[in-house]
């Protein structure tokens, strides 16, 4: 996979109903932010749920190998995450910019993260993780295969046909009920997108 974000241009997802509206710098803005919380939000959602619709990610180790390595000390008796991205969902953000909302990792070190996910990684097992599994009598080969578990082009899939509907209320709701397209951020927070 080449990129490790979305791109979506506003523009290329309005409808005609609102072409002439979007030529207003501010209406283009509010549109623009809006649909980048809207992608943010159903791409968290994916996340959480273990994946883009349609994707069948392998799950991480049986809770029955926790409990064998449980006598390595309470830090391995906990419940982590199911899920192979974890709790990356609070790492996702959105960046709008002239006509365009770019969706993607909130930090460098979530994209890295999120890139070995992405594509997947071969690992060789040092000698300290065979000693660490045969405590619990698991043998473990000595390269560990983590396949790419891709995110960001199947969710865009996922989400792209939602796009203009989406836009094309928010702009109907403004105009006939006068409702605002969200709160503003009262610290002007400026994020960057990874």
């Amino acid at each position: 996979m080449a990129n490790s974000n979305m791109s979506i241009s506003v523009h290329d997802e309005i409808s005609p109903f609102v072409q002439y509206m979007l030529t207003d710098s501010n209406w283009l803005r509010k549109a623009g932010k809006s649909l980048g919380w809207f992608v943010q939000k159903q791409t968290k959602g994916a996340i959480q749920k273990g994946g883009p619709t349609g994707t069948t990610w392998q799950e991480k180790s049986p809770n029955t190998l926790r409990k064998k390595l449980s006598w390595l000390g309470k830090e391995y008796r906990g419940s982590p995450s199911r899920k192979w991205f974890g709790k990356m969902n609070q790492a996702v953000a959105y960046k709008y910019s002239e006509g365009t909302v770019k969706i993607g990792w909130a930090s460098k070190a979530a994209k890295m993260r999120g890139d070995v996910l992405e594509k997947g990684q071969t690992q060789t097992a040092t000698a300290r993780m065979k000693r660490f599994f045969a405590g619990a009598a698991k043998v473990i080969p000595s390269e560990i295969n983590l396949p790419p578990r891709p995110l960001w082009e199947p969710e865009f899939a996922v989400v792209r046909p939602h796009i203009v509907e989406y836009i094309d209320k928010k702009m109907h709701e403004y105009v006939e009920k006068g409702t605002d397209f969200g709160k503003v951020n009262s610290r002007r927070r400026k994020y960057e997108v990874y």
